[in-house]
């Protein structure tokens, strides 16, 4: 799971989460 280009799509600027982290978490709820 690359979300590399979500998080510049979304401006947020904070550390890369782990592939194990982000298949654990929903978009929804990690851009918030």
């Amino acid at each position: 799971l690359n979300i590399d280009w979500k998080l510049e799509e979304n401006g947020i600027k904070d550390p890369i989460v782990s592939e194990k982290d982000a298949k654990n978490v929903s978009w929804q709820e990690f851009v918030g």
